[in-house]
């Protein structure tokens, strides 16, 4: 997983940091960010080839641990923009993405954060190549009246 934050050349592969993730398990992974998220949004991009992810938690802190900013999952609509070569199932909250390229990039709207910062993300990504198939037949399982939780639930099973 790699994270970029917005720097004198925009999002740049230059200021990317990089942390592994496990397939197919729930992950929780900091970024510890010097220079905070320069002047525009933190960009995340979970993988780079088909996937099928549900988004967690996104924390961000000041050095002190004082919580700047938040995107939760258990509250109403997410904050983050899902861009690239993604469709959002329409199942729950936006939590559930799948990727059907190798380009998925989550925008995170932060403000103008500076100094020392710690971004935590909490997120589980499939990588079959059969992810964008089993997506789809998600999607159809799950607008027939599922919770949001039994969908997320079934998508790992697959």
């Amino acid at each position: 997983m790699k994270l970029l934050p917005f720097g004198p050349k925009g999002h740049s592969e230059d200021t990317a940091l990089i942390h592994k993730a496990i397939a197919g398990e729930w992950n929780i992974l900091t970024f510890e960010l010097p220079e905070g998220n320069g002047n525009g949004p933190i960009r995340v991009d979970p993988e780079h080839q088909p996937c099928l992810v549900e988004v967690g938690d996104i924390l961000v802190h000041s050095a002190s641990g004082e919580l700047l900013w938040s995107d939760n999952a258990s509250t109403g609509a997410r904050n983050f923009v899902a861009a690239g070569d993604v469709v959002v199932l329409p199942v729950g909250n936006g939590s559930l993405i799948t990727s059907f390229g190798d380009d998925l990039q989550l925008i995170l709207p932060t403000p103008n954060l500076q100094g020392r910062l710690k971004l935590t993300i909490s997120l589980a990504n499939e990588l079959r190549a059969t992810a964008a198939r089993e997506s789809a037949r998600l999607e159809q399982t799950c607008v027939g009246g599922k919770s949001s939780k039994t969908c997320s639930r079934i998508s790992w099973i697959m």
